[in-house]
Order: C-alpha cells, then sequence, then structure tokens
C-alpha cells in the first residue's frame, strides 16, 4: 500500500513540474512540450495505480486538460489519452466534485471546434459522470 502511495505521489510531482513548465514556456511565447514529452509515462503509470486515484490526480488531470496562457488547448494526444484513462477509471461523485474535472471534459463534448473523437470521449464521460453522481445521490 505504501509503495502505490509512493508511486502515485512520483507520478502526481512529474506531472504537476511538467505543467509549470509548460506554463511558463508557454507565457514566454515558447513551445510547451513537456506534458507531451511525459504522458506516455505518466499515463501508464497511472493505469498501473488506476485503483488508487485520489482527487489531487484529477486537479492534475484536469490542469493537463485546461487552455494554456495563451488560451492555446493541449495537443490531442494528451486530451485522447488523459480522456481514455478517465474512461477506464472510476470516480466518486465527491472527486469529481472536489477536482472539477467534470467542467473541462463538458466544455470539450461541447466545443465545436474539437475533434470527433475528443468530442464523443468527453460525452461518454458526461455520461458516466451523471450516473455517478444520480446513483450516489439515490444511496
Amino acid at each position: 500500500m505504501e509503495q502505490e502511495h509512493d508511486a502515485l505521489s512520483a507520478v502526481k510531482s512529474r506531472m504537476k513540474d511538467a505543467i509549470f513548465r509548460d506554463k511558463e514556456l508557454n507565457k514566454n511565447g515558447k513551445p510547451a512540450l513537456n506534458r507531451l514529452s511525459r504522458l506516455n509515462d505518466c499515463i501508464k503509470a497511472l493505469y498501473s495505480l488506476r485503483n488508487d486515484i485520489d482527487t489531487e490526480t484529477l486537479l492534475i488531470l484536469r490542469e493537463w486538460l485546461e487552455p494554456l496562457p495563451d488560451n492555446s488547448l493541449p495537443n490531442i494526444e494528451i486530451k485522447n489519452e488523459i480522456l481514455s484513462f478517465l474512461l477506464k477509471t472510476n470516480v466518486s461523485r465527491d472527486q469529481l466534485v472536489e477536482s472539477e474535472i467534470g467542467k473541462i471534459v463538458y466544455f470539450y463534448s461541447l466545443n465545436n471546434r474539437e475533434v470527433g473523437e475528443i468530442k464523443n470521449m468527453s460525452k461518454q464521460l458526461v455520461r458516466k459522470w451523471t450516473m455517478v453522481a444520480v446513483q450516489e445521490q439515490i444511496e
């Protein structure tokens, strides 16, 4: 259990560092490629820790999906991998509320400029998470 916690902490740290660096590079008009270069390693690690995903992890994933300071959206690979991961991961209503990840996913589900695959995955997540919220309210 402690090993999983340490592994998750390490992944979150790498992901936070990548988004911080990308925001700084973007503010300075330079290419922000840290998230993209770390994407495969981070997602692979998250899949192996998927049962231990916490609210902080969802907050970081939300940040990876959000626009950069110049309002540019993340690379399609970033969106695709994160949304695919989220579709295969169970999250609680409380985690959804606290992380507010649903807001950016909902944005992608409505964005007419978004690629069909990203839009479809986003719509699937909105439906899935709506069911989670309703089910937990009933219980």
